[in-house]
C-alpha cells in the first residue's frame, strides 16, 4: 500500500514538472513571437503612398516612401481586417524568405483611417524598379539577348530551389509577371521572385515553426 502511494506521488510530481516545463516553453515561444512581431511592425503613419503599380484579386501594390527616406513597395492585402498579422501565411513566408533572388520583406502593419482599405494588412517590400520579366521579354523593340535571359532564368531557379529545398515552401503562382527586375550597384540586372499570396507551407515547413 505505502509503495503504491509513493509511486503515485512520484508520478504526480513528474507530471507536474512536465506541465510546468511545457508551460514555460510555451511562454518563451509566445514571448519570442511577440518580439518578432514587434520587430516587423510598421506604423501606417511612417508610410507615404505613391502611385499604384499593380493590382490583382488579392491586393494592390504602390510605390511608397518609408520614414521619409527609403523608396519601397507597399502591398495592401484586400479583405484582411479580421486576419492575424502573426498567422497570415504570406507574411510568414515573406518573413522567412531571405535570398538575393526573392523580394525582401521589410515589415507590415494595418492600413490607417486615411485610406479606403482602413484596417487591412499592408506589407512593406523591397522596390524592384526595373519592371517585371513579362514586360522585359515581350517588349516591342528588340528582345534581350540570350545570355541575359539565361542569367535571369538562373536567378529564378536559384530562388525556387531555396524555397523548395530549404524552406519547404511551394510558390504555386510562378509566372513572368511575378518575377520583378532590379539592377545591382554595378548595373547587372537581377530577377527577384515576388507575390507569395498563393504560396503554401508544406507539412515539413509547418513542423519547423
Amino acid at each position: 500500500g505505502c509503495r503504491t502511494i509513493q509511486k503515485q506521488r512520484r508520478l504526480v510530481g513528474d507530471l507536474s514538472s512536465e506541465i510546468f516545463i511545457t508551460k514555460k516553453m510555451l511562454n518563451v515561444k509566445e514571448n519570442d513571437i511577440a518580439l518578432l512581431a514587434a520587430a516587423w511592425s510598421i506604423n501606417w503613419k511612417e508610410i507615404e503612398i505613391g502611385k499604384m503599380i499593380a493590382k490583382g484579386a488579392f491586393g494592390s501594390v504602390h510605390v511608397g516612401t518609408l520614414r521619409s527616406q527609403y523608396n519601397v513597395a507597399v502591398k495592401v492585402m484586400f479583405n484582411t481586417k479580421n486576419a492575424s498579422l502573426q498567422d497570415d501565411d504570406e507574411i510568414k513566408i515573406l518573413q522567412r524568405a531571405r535570398h538575393p533572388n526573392l523580394i525582401m520583406f521589410i515589415g507590415c502593419g494595418r492600413v490607417g483611417s486615411d485610406h479606403e482599405r482602413v484596417g487591412d494588412i499592408f506589407c512593406v517590400l523591397q522596390l524592384a524598379s526595373a519592371g517585371n520579366l513579362k514586360e522585359f521579354l515581350y517588349k516591342e523593340y528588340e528582345p534581350p539577348e540570350w545570355f541575359i535571359r539565361l542569367k535571369l532564368y538562373n536567378d529564378i531557379a536559384s530562388a525556387m530551389s531555396y524555397l523548395h529545398l530549404v524552406l519547404k515552401i511551394i510558390h504555386r503562382d510562378l509566372k513572368t509577371s511575378n518575377v520583378l527586375l532590379s539592377k545591382s550597384q554595378n548595373g547587372i540586372l537581377q530577377a527577384k521572385v515576388a507575390d507569395f499570396g498563393l504560396s503554401k507551407l508544406t507539412h515539413a515547413s509547418r513542423e519547423n515553426e
